[in-house]
C-alpha cells in the first residue's frame, strides 16, 4: 500500500537555514509526500516468520523549493517529531516551480545547497542507515526506518490565495539484497565432502548515493572506497562495516540445508569491474577427516554465471537490465546450492567451473512485498535464543534498543497456539509482558465469588494444563461482566495494559494488527511460562490430577530444589537481558508472589500461579476469587 503523508512546511526559517533573496509574491506551500511503505522482516533468527518493518518511514526530511532556473527559493529540514498529524508548511514565492525532497539524510549535508543541481548532488551515506532515525553514522545494524529516499515534483500555485501545493513521490535510494537459503550438492558427499557456513556478508558496496531518484548512482573511483561486512578475521582491514555482515553464524544457520533470510540494504552500483557481491564464507572439507579450509563463494548480484537462474522481472538466464549492475528500489533475493570448493579470498572470482548454483529473483520494490528478513549483523545485537515480540507485531531473537522502532514488548513462552487462536489468525505463539499490570504486592481481586463466570470450569490438573484459551476466557468476562478497576479488576488491568489506564505501560502497547492485544493468561498458559521460560520439568512433582484443582513443583515432594526460585531466576535471566538494553522490566521472586489466571475452577475459585516462599511453585484453583493478587498479561501473535 502507499501511505500518503501530507506535509506543509513551516512558515519560519528553522534548522538555521538561511533564506535566499527571492523574487515574486510570497506564497505558502503545502507538499504531499507519497511514501513507498512496504512490509518486510527484520530478524536475526532465520527460522522466525514475517517481521514487519517500515521501509517507507520518514524519520527526517529536507525540502527545497526552486525557481525555473533551478535557483533555491526556500529550504527547510524536519524531524519526525516536527511533522504533526502529517502536516507542515514552508514559505516560498510565486517564482517557485519545483520542489525537491530528500528523506533520511542528515540536514547538515544540505548546508551549502544553492541550486537544484546542488540538492541532487548531495550524497547520502550508507552509514546513516545504521542509525534508527538516520541522524548520524551508525556501525552495528541497519534500520528499516533509516532508508534514504528522494523525489521531485513541479508545484501548482493558486494566485488568488497565494498558496502552492505539490505531490512528491519518494523513491528509495537503496536496494534490498536477501539470501534466502543455502544447501549443498557435492558429488563426493558420500565420502564426507562438506561445507559449513560461518559468515555471510556484502562486498564491494557503494558507500554513497546521490539524492536524485532519477539518477542516484554515485561514482566510486577506487577499490579502497568500497564497503564490506566481513567481521571474523576479515580479508580486508579497511572500510569494514558490521552492519553489512552477519558476523559469526549461529548453529541454526550453520546446519545445512538452511532456509531463512539474511538481508542487507545497499546503494546502486553500475561499476562493471567492481561489482557488488554477497559472500558466503565457511569451512570446506574434502572428507570427514579433513581439518577443513576457509573458503568464499562470491555471488555477484544481478549477474549471470553458469548455473544461475533468474526469476521475477527477468528471464531464466537474463539479468534485470545490465548484467552485474544493481539499481535502487529493487529487491534481489537469492538462494545458493554449493557443489564444489570455493575460492580462498573474497576478492576472487570463479574462472572455470562455478562451484555454486544460484536462483535469483529480481523485482521492483513493490508496495506489497512481504518477506522474512535477517537484518545483519547477528553478532552486534544481543541474541540468546529467546524469541521476542516487537512493538509492530513481529518477532525475532534480537534485542533492539528500548527506544528503537520497533522495540521489544513481550517474551515468547510458546510457539504453538490453541485451535481457537489459530482460527483467529494467531498461529505463531504467545508472549508474556515485560512488566506487571498489577504488582503482586498491590494486588486486585479476580472477580465476584458465588457465580459461575466462565463457560468451562477446570477441576483437575489433567484438564487445566491443556487450557491455552486465556483470550477466549478474558473476552467472555469482557462481554458478560464489563470489567472496571473495581469490577472483575484482574481482567480490566490485563485488557488495559499498554494504555494510559495502566500507569507506566504505554511503551508496551499492543500492536494495532497481527496480535490479540493483551489479556489475562489461562492457567495452562501460566503452566507454559513455568515450563518454557522457567525451565521447570513437564513432569510436575505432584498434582490433583483426579481429585484436586492444583499442580505443583515442590521440594517437599522432591527435596533439594527451591522450585520457585529456580523458575524465577530463569525467567529473570531473560528479563535482565532486556534491562541491560534500557527496558523497564518487573522480575519475579520466590516471596509468595501470586498472579491471577483467567481460568475458573468452580463458582467460588479461580486459578492462580504462586511463587511460594517455602519451595513450592503452585498452580492452584482453591484460593477463592477475591484475594488481592498480581496481574501479568500475555498476548497471542
Amino acid at each position: 500500500m502507499v501511505a500518503m503523508v501530507l506535509i506543509g512546511l513551516s512558515t519560519s526559517c528553522a534548522d538555521n537555514d538561511k533564506s535566499p533573496t527571492v523574487s515574486g509574491t510570497p506564497v505558502s506551500f503545502k507538499l504531499t509526500l507519497s511514501s513507498p511503505q512496504t512490509r518486510t522482516a527484520i530478524s536475526d533468527d532465520p527460522t522466525t516468520a514475517t517481521y514487519v518493518g517500515h521501509e517507507g518511514t520518514i524519520s527526517r526530511a529536507v525540502v527545497g523549493l526552486f525557481d525555473a532556473s533551478g535557483t533555491i527559493v526556500a529550504k527547510q529540514s524536519f524531524t519526525s517529531s516536527q511533522i504533526t498529524n502529517g502536516q507542515v508548511s514552508i514559505n516560498g514565492s510565486s517564482s517557485v516551480t519545483q520542489a525537491a525532497v530528500a528523506v533520511n539524510v542528515p540536514e547538515a549535508s544540505f548546508a551549502n545547497v544553492k541550486t537544484l543541481s546542488d540538492f541532487e548532488g548531495v550524497q547520502a551515506n550508507l552509514d546513516n542507515t545504521a542509525t534508527a532515525d538516520a541522524s548520524a553514522a551508525g556501525t552495528t545494524q541497519q534500520y528499516a526506518t533509516a532508508l534514504p529516499m528522494a523525489g521531485e515534483s513541479p508545484v501548482t500555485i493558486t494566485s488568488a490565495t497565494n498558496t502552492g501545493a505539490a505531490t512528491v513521490q519518494l523513491t528509495r535510494l537503496v536496494s534490498r539484497i536477501t539470501l534466502t537459503g543455502i544447501t549443498t550438492n557435492f558429488p563426493g558427499a558420500a565420502s564426507g565432502e562438506s561445507f559449513t557456513p560461518t559468515e555471510v556478508f556484502m562486498y564491494n558496496v557503494a558507500p554513497t548515493a546521490y539524492c536524485n531518484a532519477a539518477s542516484p548512482t554515485a561514482t566510486t573511483s577506487t577499490s579502497s572506497t568500497w564497503f564490506h561486512g566481513e567481521q571474523v578475521s576479515p580479508f580486508l582491514s579497511t572500510n569494514q562495516k558490521n552492519y553489512l555482515g552477519t558476523g559469526a553464524l549461529g548453529t541454526d544457520a550453520q546446519t545445512l540445508p538452511w532456509s531463512g533470510f539474511d538481508t542487507f540494504y545497499a546503494f546502486p552500483n553500475n561499476n562493471t569491474t567492481t561489482q557488488t557481491r554477497l559472500e558466503i564464507k565457511g569451512l570446506y572439507k574434502t572428507s570427514s577427516s579433513d581439518a577443513g579450509t576457509t573458503v568464499y563463494y562470491p555471488i555477484v548480484i544481478n549477474h549471470y554465471a553458469t548455473g544461475t537462474t533468474f526469476t521475477g522481472t527477468s528471464g531464466s538466464t537474463t539479468p534485470d537490465g545490465t548484467d552485474g549492475v544493481i539499481l535502487n528500489n529493487k529487491v534481489y533475493s537469492l538462494s545458493a546450492t554449493i557443489t564444489a570448493k570455493g575460492v580462498t579470498d573474497p576478492s576472487q572470482v570463479f574462472t572455470n567451473s562455478t562451484p555454486v548454483t544460484v536462483t535469483m529473483n529480481v523485482n521492483a520494490w513493490s508496495t506489497t512485498t512481504n518477506q522474512n528478513t535477517n537484518f545483519g549483523p547477528t553478532a552486534a545485537v544481543t541474541t540468546d535464543g529467546t524469541t521476542y515480540l516487537y512493538s509492530d507485531g513481529t518477532w525475532g531473537t534480537t534485542i533492539p534498543a528500548s527506544t528503537a522502532t520497533p522495540h521489544v514488548i513481550g517474551v515468547a513462552f510458546s510457539n504453538t497456539t490453541s485451535t481457537a487462536d489459530q482460527a483467529r489468525g494467531w498461529s505463531h505463539g504467545y508472549a508474556i509482558a515485560l512488566t506487571n499490570a498489577v504488582a503482586p504486592t498491590a494486588g486486585v481481586a479476580w472477580g465476584t465469588s458465588g457465580t459461575q463466570d466462565q463457560t468451562t470450569d477446570y477441576t483437575t490438573a489433567a484438564s487445566f494444563i491443556l487450557n491455552k484459551d486465556g483470550y477466549t476466557e478474558t473476552q467472555h468476562i469482557q462481554t458478560t461482566k464489563t470489567p472496571t478497576s473495581s469490577v472483575y479488576p484482574a481482567f480490566y488491568y490485563a485488557l488495559n495494559y499498554g494504555t494510559a489506564n495502566v500507569a507506566g505501560t504505554t511503551t508496551y502497547a499492543a500492536p494495532t494488527s497481527g496480535t490479540s492485544g493483551w489479556y489475562l493468561p489461562s492457567v495452562g498458559q501460566q503452566y507454559d511460562v513455568c515450563v518454557n521460560l522457567g525451565k521447570m520439568t513437564t513432569g510436575i512433582t505432584n498434582s490433583g490430577y483426579t481429585s484436586g484443582a492444583w499442580a505443583r513443583w515442590y521440594n517437599g515432594d522432591v527435596p533439594g530444589t527451591d522450585y520457585p526460585l529456580v523458575c524465577a531466576n530463569n525467567i529473570n535471566s531473560v528479563l535482565n537481558n532486556l534491562s541491560t538494553k534500557g527496558y523497564t522490566v518487573n522480575t519475579f521472586t520466590n516471596q509468595s508472589e501470586k498472579y491471577w489466571s483467567s481460568s475458573e475452577c468452580n463458582n467460588t475459585n479461580a486459578y492462580d500461579l504462586n511463587f511460594g516462599n517455602v519451595g513450592g511453585l503452585d498452580l492452584t484453583g482453591t484460593n477463592g476469587k477475591t484475594p488481592a493478587y498480581g496481574v501479568r498479561p500475555v498476548i497471542a501473535f
